[in-house]
């Protein structure tokens, strides 16, 4: 496919993320393969916001950071760039918004705190894709009530109570909590990672709360300096001062932790990741504060 709308390229967009598959239609098995190929291509990462960079959600903008200087991002950026690609491929996509469960105080947050893709297939079956939660599905899940799915990553399911939609994954011992998004591991039982209803939303209704998680030391982005990718078997991390890598074995996650002097980091980001950031980063890794009574309202 060689489709150019203005300054942003499909054709180069699938190179960015080494897609090799189908795309003649929009069916199930391309969007499973374009899933997989930007969690494997693309990091979720928030380091512009530890080294002097604004994060700004517009179409062009997102696109030259992810595209063209192989960058990363947060869920604004990356979700809203991959329901543009898949927009251009010829999926029926809508932008819905989400509300984290936080793990240090055990209680979802405030709505909004994450943006998520829902796909309609030409069959009108709905599916849920996410490429900017950290270590949430590997393949996009069907909009179905309680089908387990069993991933490489772990199992995942959708549940639905009283019009709202719960993502949950299986608890199961020796998963750990280093890499962002990932659940606590406290016993056996399904674990929430979010909570949504079907509400439509436009790509500008996130501007507020975006800013907000760039600045308040409520929130993951700010209080942490990380960049994480998914690997074939596993997943490696850079946070703060620590590498964290990732091998998915049998049902289980094995994780090893190593330090990293800040004057590496730089290097490990451009031989892991592929990237040189603009400006000198600051690492970051504080525990995070008790959110406040209201935070700015998702439009």
């Amino acid at each position: 496919m060689s489709k150019n709308t203005g300054n942003l390229d499909v054709k180069a967009y699938l190179e960015r993320i080494n897609y090799k598959g189908p795309c003649e239609e929009p069916t199930i098995d391309c969007l499973r393969q374009l899933h997989v190929a930007h969690l494997t291509s693309v990091p979720f990462e928030n380091l512009s916001i530890h080294c002097g960079e604004d994060i700004v959600l517009d179409l062009p903008l997102v696109y030259d950071k992810v595209v063209r200087r192989h960058r990363g991002g947060f869920c604004y950026e990356l979700n809203r760039l991959f329901a543009w690609l898949l927009e251009q491929m010829g999926f029926s996509v809508t932008l819905i918004a989400a509300t984290v469960y936080h793990l240090h105080i055990q209680q979802y947050g405030p709505p909004g705190y994450h943006m998520l893709t829902l796909v309609t297939l030409s069959s009108g079956l709905h599916v849920l894709a996410d490429v900017g939660f950290g270590s949430g599905f590997r393949l996009p899940l069907f909009l179905e009530d309680g089908i387990i799915d069993a991933q490489v990553n772990g199992t995942f399911r959708l549940r639905l109570d009283s019009g709202m939609w719960f993502m949950e994954q299986l608890n199961i011992t020796g998963l750990g909590t280093t890499t962002p998004g990932c659940v606590p591991q406290k016993g056996g039982g399904w674990v929430p990672h979010y909570k949504f209803d079907l509400t439509k939303k436009c790509w500008r209704d996130f501007i507020a709360i975006s800013i907000y998680q760039q600045v308040s030391p409520t929130t993951l982005f700010y209080c942490k300096s990380f960049c994480s990718k998914h690997i074939p078997d596993g997943a490696i991390t850079y946070m703060g001062w620590r590498v964290i890598s990732t091998i998915y074995e049998d049902g289980k996650a094995q994780k090893t932790s190593r330090t990293i002097a800040e004057e590496e980091i730089p290097a490990f980001l451009k031989d892991t990741f592929g990237f040189t950031l603009p400006n000198k980063l600051v690492p970051k890794d504080k525990p995070l504060e008790l959110p406040p009574a209201s935070t700015p309202a998702l439009s």
